[in-house]
């Protein structure tokens, strides 16, 4: 590889003046979708999401090795832009709760797409336990959003 072309890659070129006002300009005003092209200078993705939950509450669950009814969270996307997105259960009861639905796919569409995800709750011992789905979108400010996860078991 030549020293101009390692060069070019460490400095991708970047819009100046006349040009860079029309992408910003279009870029606030949804005229333009940009994708990433390698050594080419695009805009950061400022994402905007809202979550239709603020906790799921799994109530109590029988110990009989089935689960608890699933309890979801819908993301929806209102930006311009389609941010990558990732949810893992975090907490220290995680090992209970499993994803058993990921429509986000790693990535969600701009505006006004939505994904979801599923979670499920299997206890192993009485007692109440706790965890969080953490949901990541990257661009976003408020990211990671952190959904409280809580049930109880009874019986033997």
């Amino acid at each position: 590889m030549s020293a101009d072309n390692s060069a070019q890659k460490a400095n991708p070129i970047k819009p100046t003046g006349l040009v860079a006002l029309l992408i910003a300009m279009g870029a606030i005003a949804g005229w333009v979708t940009f994708r990433t092209i390698p050594g080419i200078w695009t805009p950061a993705c400022k994402a905007n999401v809202s979550l239709s939950s603020k906790n799921m509450d799994f109530l109590i669950a029988p110990l009989d090795g089935s689960f608890r009814p699933d309890r979801s969270v819908t993301v929806a996307n209102k930006s311009t832009c389609g941010p990558k997105i990732s949810a893992n259960v975090e907490g220290p009861d995680a090992t209970l709760y499993k994803i058993v639905i990921d429509t986000c796919h790693s990535a969600l569409a701009p505006a006004p797409a939505h994904c979801k995800y599923t979670v499920e709750f299997g206890p192993k011992k009485p007692g109440k336990f706790e965890a969080y789905l953490e949901i990541s979108v990257t661009g976003d400010p408020k990211s990671p959003y952190k959904i409280p996860l809580t049930g109880q078991a009874s019986g033997k």
